[in-house]
This record gives structure tokens, C-alpha cells and sequence, in this order.
């Protein structure tokens, strides 16, 4: 019998479509049962197991770090799902649900094709997510979601094949060692790399996630926020570790990112900045490579996947509760719950010094002294800080009156309580399981504590003015340069026909090129898919 929380969760799915209209209680019980099941199979699953279909053998990787980042995917989906069920965000709740499971499979995927299946699943349902949003722009936004996702998984599959091809077979190898060796194509490598970047939404892509999450609802946020990039993350591990280059990649993500936060008045914007500064971060210490640094890598993952769900179920509990979504219209907070979970969260974030995540930090920034890299680390703590919204906070004087069901209240609370402990007890659970000791200086302390009070100082006396800022998305950018060249080469054509017959033709193609290129996305995803069949069946 296969054990597999991916398979477990498509079980407990079709139950949730049964009872998606018929029976409210059935729902609401294998909705909260989903994350418990899935974790307990994550907790039982065997070290290796292998799959045969037919001429493929499928590998899932039941370590240790892959398990430790499948407990926190499951504590995440139950409190999106608690959310969802107390903003009666039924399908939400299915589509998210089934994301997650993906990312699973993704996790604990030890064969390349497992992970291109899944990649590719988690596009398709994520997409969906956004699609449903109910935003003006959420169909815009999904369909430059999709097209971004499409062109970066196909990057990556032309990768993988070439690596099959090469006789690297389909189980995930370290491919690092590989972009030096003559043997093989380093153009090619580079192209899967590139993909794998997109999916963190580096510079000059991060635009997909910045611009096109907050479109979508609040309890699908939370769920399109928690998984693509930290997946990507850990792909990045194990499979470009230690690979330099990807350190002075880090360094443009971070700087970025911190520059576009401190302008960014969105909140749900501000969010995706500030996760993809923490991510820069972590890159830096892929790119740095080793045992040790890639283990704490994992444990500031970990720590990062919880206290960002705690701020985001936090964030948009307020925007659903009083339409706020902007900084500039921040009152203060009569919740306890709400402000007290803000608080844990953005302590943790700031990497106080005495939490997990201040441990995690300075254990990668350390690495790296002596050189500029240490100072961007330290100037990601300051532009965390510093880019929060404390005056717009601070200085008004109404309060927002946010209510919450209990479904709300629960969610909210189980993320607080859960940070709690892994920021407080974290490092002592990491140094268990692990040969790491976080064995931190005073002067690092020290150095922390001022970083943060003066970004905290600057950003309590002087307000910043606050834009949507709009991040960059090459892609779209891209394909708006080839969309535009395409239709003034048609209108040229045009104008060279005199026939009336002719006269509104570049009008009518212009409306029809919007389906047209839809049906070539939908052709094109059936050709790849039946060109990776044939290969396979081939091996």
C-alpha cells in the first residue's frame, strides 16, 4: 500500500466535493481532518519508498527535513481551512487544499518526473485560486500568473529531459557539480536554474507574486503565500547547492525587494515583499553551500513558513473584517487576538534577538563575514523593520472594529500559539536533531538590537509616502513588447489594403488575439505534456 499525505488528501477531496452543497457539518469535519490526516501520514512515512509505473520508477523521500517541512504545510493548511470555513469560502478551501497536496508531492518528490507532475499541478490550482479571487483584475491576474508559471516549468523540463537524456536517470541528483563539467550542456543547466529562480520571484520577476496574489481572496492568499516559493526553495537545495552565483542573485533579490517595501502601500503586497526579502537571504546561504548551512536553511524555512501565516491570517482577517488594504488607511486595532498575533509575528520576523529566527539569521549571516554580503543581511533586518507601517499606526487616533467568528478566532490563535513555541524553543529543537550549535555573540546581539531601534526610530518620526508600486515581471513585459510589435505589424498590413473588406480587420483581430493565444497556451500545454509521455515511454 502506498502512503502518501498527497493521496490522502485527493481521498478526503472528492469527500468535500460530495458534500460540498449536501452536507455542511461532513464538510467542515474533513475540511479540519485533511491537515491532521495529512500530517500523520507525513509523520509514518518510510525514509524511501519507491513506485513502478509501468517502464518508470517513481522515488518519494520521507527524510528529515523534508518531514519537518511537511508538519509546517500541514499546521498552515489548518489554519487557512479553519479561515476559509469561517469566511464560508467553500471552494477556496478545495482548490487550496489541493495545492497543498501537490506541494507535497513536490516535498517529498526524489525523481524529477514526480516533481514536474507537481509543479505543474500546483500552476494549474493555484491559478485557479486567483481566478476565483473576485477582484476586478483577478481573471488578468490569472491568466499572467498561469503564463508565467508555464514558461518557468517548461524551463525546467527541458532540464530535466536533457539531464535523463545525459543518463542521469529520473532520480534527483545534485546538479551543481555538473554546470562545470564539459560533458554537459551548461546553457541548458542555466535554463532550469532560471526556472527555479522565477518560482522565488527574483529580480526582475517577482512581479507574478507581488502583483497578482493580493487579487486574490483573503482565505486564498493564505494559501497561494505558503507554498510556490518555499517549495522552490528546497529544489534549490537539492539540487543547485553550493552552486556561488546564486549568492550576488541573492543580493539583487534583497535589495530590491527592501526598496520596493518601503514604498509598497498594499498590505498583502507588503507581505510578498518581505517574504521574498527573507528568501534572498536564504538563497544566500544555498548558494554558500555546506552541510550545516543548508540544514539551518531548512530551520529558518521552517520558522518562516509558521510566523508568515501568522501575519497573513492576521493581515487579511482585518482587511475582510473592514476593507482596509492599505497602509495609508491603517486605524488601530480593538482585537486583542488580531493585535497580540501581529505582534508575535512581527517580532519573530524582525529576528529579535533570543528567538529562533535571530538565531537562524545571524548563523547565515555570520557565514559570510568579511564581506558585502554580511552588510545585505543586515540590511534586510533593517529594511524589515523599517518598511512596516508603524506611523500610519501609530499616529491615528480611530480604532477598526474587526469581528471574527470563532473558525476566524481558532486560526488566528493556533498560528500564535504554535510561533510561540518555535520562536522560543526553536533553536533548542534544531540543535536536537541536528550536529548545529547556534552558539551566537553578544556583539551580534548587540549589533541586531541596534539595527532594529534605529530603523524603528526613523520609520515612528518620518512617514513615507506609499504607492502600489507594482513590481517588475520581465515575462509580462516581454510579452507585452511582442504583443504590441505583433499588432502594429497587423495594422501596418492593414492599411495597406484598400478593399473595404479590409477596413476593420485589425479591430477584429485585435479582439480575437486575446481567445486565440488561449487556445495556443491550451495546444501547447497538450503538445509538452504528449512530448514528455513519448520520452518517457521511450526510457
Amino acid at each position: 500500500m502506498i502512503q502518501h499525505p498527497t493521496l490522502h488528501i485527493l481521498a478526503l477531496l472528492v469527500i468535500l466535493i460530495i458534500t460540498y452543497k449536501k452536507n455542511d457539518v461532513i464538510f467542515k469535519i474533513v475540511a479540519l481532518s485533511i491537515p491532521v490526516i495529512s500530517a500523520v501520514s507525513i509523520y509514518f512515512l518510510p525514509q524511501c519508498n519507491f513506485i513502478h509505473l509501468y517502464n518508470l520508477t517513481l522515488i518519494y523521500d520521507g527524510g528529515t527535513y523534508n518531514k519537518l517541512i511537511g508538519i509546517a504545510f500541514s499546521i498552515i493548511l489548518l489554519s487557512a481551512n479553519l479561515y476559509a470555513i469561517g469566511q464560508n469560502k467553500k471552494l477556496d478551501l478545495i482548490l487550496g487544499n489541493a495545492y497543498g497536496g501537490f506541494s507535497l508531492l513536490c516535498l517529498f518528490a526524489r525523481d524529477f518526473i514526480s516533481v514536474f507532475v507537481a509543479l505543474e499541478l500546483m500552476m494549474i490550482f493555484s491559478s485557479m485560486i486567483i481566478f476565483i479571487g473576485g477582484e476586478r483584475s483577478s481573471i488578468r491576474s490569472a491568466k499572467k500568473y498561469f503564463l508565467t508559471h508555464l514558461l518557468s516549468s517548461n524551463m525546467i523540463i527541458i532540464g530535466v529531459v536533457y539531464l535523463i537524456t545525459k543518463g542521469q536517470g529520473v532520480e534527483l541528483v545534485s546538479v551543481t557539480p555538473l554546470v562545470e563539467d564539459p560533458e554537459y550542456s551548461s546553457f541548458i543547466l542555466y535554463i532550469m536554474l532560471a526556472g527555479l529562480l522565477i518560482n522565488i520571484a527574483i529580480f526582475p520577476f517577482s512581479g507574478w507574486m507581488v502583483n497578482n496574489y493580493p487579487t486574490a481572496s483573503g482565505s486564498g492568499f493564505l494559501y497561494l503565500i505558503s507554498f510556490t516559493t518555499k517549495v522552490s526553495i528546497l529544489l534549490l537545495v537539492k539540487l543547485f547547492a553550493g552552486y556561488e552565483p546564486l549568492i550576488y542573485i541573492a543580493i539583487t533579490m534583497i535589495i530590491y525587494a527592501s526598496i520596493k517595501a518601503i514604498f509598497e502601500d498594499n498590505l498583502m503586497s507588503l507581505l510578498c515583499l518581505l517574504s521574498i526579502i527573507v528568501m534572498g537571504v536564504m538563497l544566500a546561504a544555498i548558494g554558500k553551500g555546506g552541510t550545516d548551512m543548508i540544514e539551518v536553511v531548512i530551520y529558518y524555512l521552517f520558522i518562516h513558513v509558521i510566523y508568515k501565516m501568522l501575519l497573513s491570517v492576521s493581515v487579511v482577517s482585518i482587511v475582510d473584517s473592514t476593507g482596509i488594504k492599505n497602509c495609508s488607511e491603517l486605524r488601530k486595532v480593538n482585537s486583542n487576538i488580531v493585535l497580540s498575533a501581529l505582534l508575535i509575528g512581527i517580532i519573530i520576523m524582525m529576528n529579535i534577538p533570543m528567538t529562533s529566527s535571530f538565531y537562524m539569521k545571524s548563523y547565515i549571516s555570520n557565514a559570510f563575514l568579511g564581506n558585502a554580503v554580511y552588510f545585505v543581511t543586515l540590511f534586510s533586518s533593517f529594511m524589515i523593520a523599517f518598511s512596516l507601517p508603524w506611523k500610519h499606526y501609530l499616529v491615528s487616533k480611530k480604532y477598526i472594529e474587526i469581528n471574527l467568528n470563532i473558525y476566524c478566532k481558532l486560526s488566528i490563535v493556533l498560528m500564535s500559539l504554535v510561533t510561540i513555541v518555535i520562536g522560543l524553543f526553536g533553536k533548542k529543537i534544531f540543535e536536537m536533531i541536528s550536529d548545529v550549535t547556534f552558539n551566537i555573540s553578544n556583539i551580534d546581539m548587540l549589533k541586531q538590537i541596534i539595527v532594529i531601534l534605529i530603523a524603528l526610530g526613523i520609520s515612528t518620526h518620518y512617514s513615507i509616502s506609499r504607492i502600489h508600486t507594482k513590481p517588475v515581471n520581465l515575462i509580462e513585459k516581454v510579452g507585452s513588447l511582442l504583443f504590441y510589435f505583433y499588432t502594429r505589424s497587423l495594422s501596418i498590413k492593414v492599411k495597406e489594403k484598400k478593399h473595404s473588406l479590409f477596413s476593420n480587420l485589425d479591430d477584429k483581430i485585435t479582439k480575437k488575439l486575446s481567445s486565440a493565444h488561449n487556445q495556443q497556451t491550451a495546444i501547447f500545454i497538450v503538445f509538452t505534456i504528449f512530448i514528455i509521455i513519448l520520452m518517457i515511454l521511450e526510457i
